[in-house]
Parts: structure tokens; sequence; C-alpha cells
């Protein structure tokens, strides 16, 4: 029995995944518009994901987030084709700087929930 529970206890911590920066609104509340610099905020928040330019010119720095975690039912044999699939919490921080400075951010959050597929195909 022991052996059991070690085994459903070590699937449970191994099938999680994170990936990226993730930027709680708690840390955003430093942040002053017209006031806070580029520097301050990789400092806080660490590297960026992404780099880029807007059509204005300003630098877009954003940071992305994604954990995923199985549903219970996606380790039932046969019922998890039917019944499994993953539970993931995502989020999305971008802040905009003009020569430097803080122009504004915007932070918005998402959870989402996968099905298993039984057709192969990929969205297109």
């Amino acid at each position: 029995m022991k052996k059991i529970i070690l085994a459903i206890c070590t699937i449970a911590l191994v099938s999680c995944a994170s990936v990226g920066t993730q930027v709680k609104n708690e840390d955003l509340t430093g942040f002053k518009k017209g006031e806070t610099t580029k520097e301050q905020v990789i400092t806080k928040l660490g590297k960026p994901d992404t780099f880029g330019i807007d059509s204005d010119g300003n630098e877009i720095v954003t940071y992305t987030y994604a954990y995923m975690r199985p549903k219970g039912a996606t380790f039932i044999p046969i019922v998890g084709i039917f019944a499994g699939g993953t539970n993931t919490t995502s989020s999305i921080t971008t802040f905009t700087f003009k020569n430097n400075i803080l122009e504004k951010y915007t932070s918005s959050n998402s959870e989402l929930e996968g099905k298993m597929n039984l057709n192969s195909t990929s969205p297109k």
C-alpha cells in the first residue's frame, strides 16, 4: 500500500510543468509611469521573455508564464482518453518604454482547460 501511495505522489509531483516568469499583481505596485526605468523593471522581475518595438519606436518588454497541471483522470487507463487533459494557468505582462522610461504596462491572466483529443490532426 505504501508503494502505491508513493507512486501516486511521485506522478503528481512530476506531472506539473511551468515555463516563463510569473509576474503577480503585487510585483507591479512599485512601478510608476513616467518614473520607473527599464533597468529597474528587469532588476526586479528578471530577464524578460521577449523584447520588441512598437510602431511608435517604443521598446516593448514582455513576461509570459504558463503552469500546466494534468487532470487526475488523465492517469486512469482508458478513462484518461475520454476524461483526461490539463488545466493551464497563464499570464502575460507587457511593459512599454520610451527612452528607457516606463510609459505603461498591461497584465492579463487566463485559466484554460485542455481536453484529450482522439482526433490526431493539429489545429490550423
